[in-house]
């Protein structure tokens, strides 16, 4: 039951195109996003929407909330007669699913793993990739700017002893 959404927001970044094509799949008629501004943690949202308009926000991951949460204020800032829905959708969820840092919303997994027929694992100290010698990336941030920079600049080099936990 509940309310159909009006509007799909995402996350900049990866939350954009993921929420985008998942408001798209879910019949949700408008998307929108909120973009980074100031220190690169704040967020604006630049869309009008009518009062009683209900979001939904769509990430695409999210470690702590936080995230989800700024974009929630940032659409209520512009529009304080909008309604957020009392979930976020989320593909990966990498925190509890009621964090403290999103106020009492909870967070909900967007697939159901076993109805698609995908096996999800999460692997501990059994796991096979590091048997096989692969790292933990510990500093992933630095990675995705690493990883655009070498979009603009091919000859850009990563190392990846940066990224990697030592063993």
């Amino acid at each position: 039951g509940g309310r159909q959404a009006d509007w799909a927001f995402g996350s900049p970044m990866a939350g954009i195109p993921f929420a985008t094509l998942v408001g798209v799949k879910m019949g949700i008629p408008r998307v929108g996003f909120t973009e980074k501004t100031g220190n690169n943690k704040d967020q604006i949202c630049r869309f009008d929407m009518l009062p009683g308009t209900v979001f939904l926000d769509i990430e695409e991951m999210t470690t702590s909330g936080e995230t989800p949460q700024r974009l929630i204020n940032a659409i209520m800032k512009k529009n304080p007669g909008a309604e957020s829905l009392p979930f976020i959708g989320a593909l990966l969820i990498r925190c509890e699913r009621r964090p403290s840092a999103l106020l009492g919303k909870e967070i909900v997994p967007l697939v159901d793993l076993p109805e698609l027929g995908v096996k999800y694992n999460e692997w501990g100290a059994d796991c096979p990739l590091c048997a096989k010698g692969s790292r933990v990336i510990t500093n992933a941030k630095k990675v995705w700017f690493d990883l655009l920079r070498t979009m603009q600049d091919p000859m850009h080099v990563i190392s990846e002893a940066e990224y990697a936990e030592s063993r």
